[in-house]
């Protein structure tokens, strides 16, 4: 016989039960699917094959690792058995005289089991495994258990058969139950929405590459204040989604600012070595908060990294970031009209891992010293390397060259077009280093544009044009 204290509670067809289970009795009376029924064809199979690598992986090391461990409720299905409900009438004792006439009262009580019966995870199964892995004596994992962590409990919804009055499940076919089981999990996994990306940046207090991005838009002067986002320092705007628009007062975006940061900390040391005091692989290293003194380091040595692009690159902190966004500056020469690549989320991934080069390569004292190459490096979109590559002509028939061109983002093959940039600017960088020297350095830049460019339409590119372009960018960049 088992006793549970439970609340009672309806939803559509289901009656159900809340109430807890220690560690101990999750693992010793709860089983997998697999184990309640031996039949694996899809009509009797109740639940996704296990994933025993994540349940042993990811969930497991959570357990060991987190002091703040946390999981939301199980839910169990219990059949078989003859299984009563008992309830507990309060309202007889004086300090709840005031819920004598509360019809909820009759859901408050007490749920006995024979021990007849058989439960299993129907949603929570890696929960499960990552549980009985760590209270088996047999596995590797026992000796890694939290202190006291089989008396930890754990809330739990038990789902089952319709009980009558007398306690015996009625006489509902079992492969009817079934079916309403398949439905309930697969209603409990359909509809479950993952958080978004922004949200998740704004919320995770583990992984240390956001702790460090809400950081920097909290406490440097360098970004502007979420009370004070018109008012100094780089604009970011926190909502979900990587798209900019053209009229945007935004720098960026929080998801996008995720990812630069993540590739402006990415040194090479960090990727052949590995990230903090254990040398982990960075999937690793963001699940687990590391501690404050490592926090601040990282966050300090971004703080140096972005001083140095604004001083490079002054127009990174403009309050009008739209001035920069005007795709008809393709047209005329003039200083009123700018179309820069890092006031665009794609230009901006280029431009932080052309940081990144930097700092790894460039000899120099200080970070500024290092990135101060990054302002002879062309970046209008309207210029070499960037125009045809990434700004391209709208297709309408034939070529203009008139002011009433229209430009847009590229959108075919942009990832090869990314690419293509992206080395291109790389390439530069090793130029000035002296790691390449100038003909190989303009025949690898012009390879890697006339593979992807996308001419306005009808012309030829022209090769020996492409090669006085790249043979200008060179000699900028190393003045």
């Amino acid at each position: 016989m088992k006793t549970f204290p439970a609340i009672r509670a309806h939803m559509g067809r289901w009656t159900y039960y809340i109430t807890k289970m220690s560690m101990t009795e999750l693992a010793m009376h709860v089983k997998l699917s697999t184990g309640v029924y031996e039949s694996r064809d899809i009509s009797d199979a109740l639940q996704r094959e296990l994933n025993t690598s994540r349940a042993k992986g990811e969930i497991l090391s959570y357990i060991q690792k987190h002091e703040d461990r946390f999981f939301n409720s199980l839910v169990i299905a219990a059949i078989g058995g003859e299984a009563e409900w008992f309830s507990v009438d309060v309202s007889q004792d004086e300090k709840f005289i005031m819920l004598k006439n509360d019809p909820s009262l009759k859901d408050f009580g007490i749920l006995l089991f024979t021990g007849k019966e058989q439960y299993y995870a129907l949603d929570g199964q890696h929960r499960l495994t990552a549980i009985k892995e760590l209270l088996n004596p047999d596995s590797p994992e026992y000796r890694n258990a939290p202190d006291d962590f089989r008396n930890e409990e754990i809330s739990v919804i038990l789902v089952m058969p319709t009980i009558d009055e007398k306690g015996q499940e009625t006489q509902e076919r079992m492969a009817e139950f079934r079916q309403r089981f398949r439905r309930l999990f697969g209603h409990l996994n359909r509809y479950a929405k993952p958080m978004d990306n922004a949200t998740n940046i704004i919320m995770d207090e583990d992984d240390v590459l956001a702790i460090i991005t809400r950081r920097l838009l909290l406490e440097s002067s360098i970004f502007a204040k979420t009370d004070d986002a018109v008012i100094g320092g780089i604009n970011v705007d926190t909502t979900k989604g990587k798209n900019m628009k053209a009229s945007s007062q935004y720098f960026t975006n929080i998801e996008t600012f995720y990812d630069l940061n993540t590739t402006l900390i990415s040194s090479k040391t960090r990727e052949n070595l590995g990230w903090g005091s254990k040398n982990e692989k960075l999937k690793d290293y963001k699940r687990f908060r590391p501690e404050d003194n490592e926090i601040d380091e990282l966050y300090n040595e971004l703080v140096e990294i972005w001083s140095g692009m604004v001083k490079a690159l002054p127009e990174i902190s403009t309050q009008n970031p739209s001035n920069f966004r005007d795709h008809t500056a393709a047209n005329e020469q003039s200083d009123s009209k700018k179309d820069t690549s890092f006031f665009w989320p794609i230009g901006q991934m280029v431009l932080a891992r052309v940081v990144r080069e930097l700092l790894d390569v460039i000899k120099a004292d200080s970070v500024s010293e290092k990135l101060a190459y990054l302002s002879r490096l062309p970046w209008e979109l309207t210029e070499f390397p960037w125009r045809n590559l990434i700004l391209v002509q709208t297709a309408n028939g034939e070529i203009d060259h008139t002011a009433n061109a229209s430009w847009k983002m590229r959108s075919e093959e942009r990832t090869k077009a990314l690419s293509a940039i992206t080395n291109i600017m790389l390439q530069a960088v090793d130029f000035v280093v002296g790691s390449i020297d100038e003909k190989d350095c303009i025949d690898d830049i012009v390879k890697n544009y006339s593979t992807v460019a996308i001419p306005p339409n009808g012309s030829i590119l022209n090769h020996d044009e492409l090669r006085v372009d790249a043979e200008l960018m060179l000699r900028k960049a190393s003045e």
